[in-house]
């Protein structure tokens, strides 16, 4: 993807195939696609608590990890005291159409320049040098309007970046698509695609509606799980999974302001019904509040020494992380970005036990 001008839906076929290449060897070794839904994560997990002895523990969960801690709480009310959402999927939520008016309500008055500079790139593709993400190897990305919305989307973890990244390409100015290539494309192959499509195909694509799957213009990616899920043709999950969450447990809730992916409004809408919550939003922030925003992990850290009580929150939240000076950026500043990112995410190792792919992270802390 991301290197001929077609369709998404048609350049994403090929992905298509080969992920159901990889199934059938899957199934033929012995694989049970059925123990990769979120419910079964969630049986897992309460599993390996008992095996651990551990009485009780808390959950924490970043994105799509979300879902999972959320049925293990229900799941399992006596061995779990406590659970944070960090950028909540919740279950009975319509991913894609969430991402759709996510990306829009996210971008603000830069949704206009998006819309501008994924005309002109309709127009006139454009060919921006780069490598391949896994091997490193040189390739040539040729850019459409709709790849511009994809990787803009997937770059929801630098948000303070877009406005200015948006506003150099509607004016013309294609230098700012080596940044967005360099963040957007690391994003989408940091995890991983086989065990995503597994759990998508089951627990999601299937109750998806129809608006979303006729988007314009197309967030690729999303378009690929249309593609590879009728390829794959696996049953859909028990409609009973897609219910709004219910749990007792003291909660707290963190959603990034400009997220695309789990915007503030639904995440806010699909907790509100939980009886002991707080909900806290994070100005300037994007997808994934810890990985970004030190006022959320300061918060957090507070939160989960007393567990249910009403923060006093610092005036952090309220205040974007990074100022953007409105300059010309060199290539090397999301390399950098990320680095000072994921370094301070490291130095929080009391809190983050685990983050298994961008989507997927679990905190445990034992009573």
């Amino acid at each position: 993807m991301f290197t001929r001008t077609d369709d998404p839906y048609t350049e994403a076929e090929p992905v298509a195939t080969a992920m159901r290449t990889c199934l059938d060897d899957f199934r033929r070794t012995g694989g049970d696609p059925r123990g990769y839904t979120a419910r079964a994560a969630a049986l897992d997990l309460k599993d390996l608590r008992q095996q651990l002895g551990y009485k009780t523990w808390s959950l924490y969960g970043l994105s799509w990890s979300t879902g999972v801690m959320a049925q293990l709480a229900a799941l399992d009310p006596t061995g779990v005291d406590a659970v944070v959402l960090d950028s909540f999927s919740a279950p009975s939520v319509d991913f894609a159409q969430a991402g759709y008016d996510g990306l829009r309500s996210s971008l603000g008055d830069a949704y206009a320049d998006l819309q501008k500079a994924a005309g002109q790139l309709d127009a006139h593709p454009q060919a921006v040098p780069g490598r391949k993400p896994i091997t490193h190897e040189p390739r040539t990305y040729e850019l459409t309007g709709d790849d511009l919305v994809t990787l803009v989307h997937s770059a929801a973890y630098e948000v303070d970046l877009l406005p200015l990244l948006l506003h150099q390409l509607a004016a013309g100015k294609y230098g700012a698509l080596n940044t967005l290539v360099s963040v957007g494309i690391g994003q989408l192959v940091s995890h991983n695609l086989g065990q995503y499509w597994l759990m998508q195909c089951q627990d999601e694509v299937p109750y998806r509606t129809t608006g979303a799957r006729h988007a314009r213009p197309v967030i690729a990616w999303l378009a690929a799980d249309d593609v590879v899920c009728a390829k794959l043709g696996l049953p859909r999950s028990p409609a009973t999974t897609r219910q709004p969450v219910h749990f007792t447990q003291p909660t707290l809730v963190l959603s990034g302001a400009q997220d695309p992916i789990t915007p503030p409004p639904t995440a806010d809408k699909a907790s509100a019904g939980l009886p002991d919550l707080q909900f806290v939003e994070f100005a300037g922030v994007g997808h994934a509040v810890v990985l970004s925003s030190r006022c959320g992990r300061s918060i957090v850290t507070a939160w989960l020494e007393r567990p249910g009580r009403s923060l006093e929150l610092e005036q952090c939240q309220g205040k974007a992380p990074y100022q953007v000076v409105r300059a010309a950026l060199p290539w090397w500043i999301p390399a950098l970005r990320n680095t000072r990112r994921h370094a301070a995410a490291a130095g929080a190792g009391a809190i983050w036990l685990a983050s298994l792919t961008w989507f997927v992270a679990v905190v445990v802390l034992p009573s």
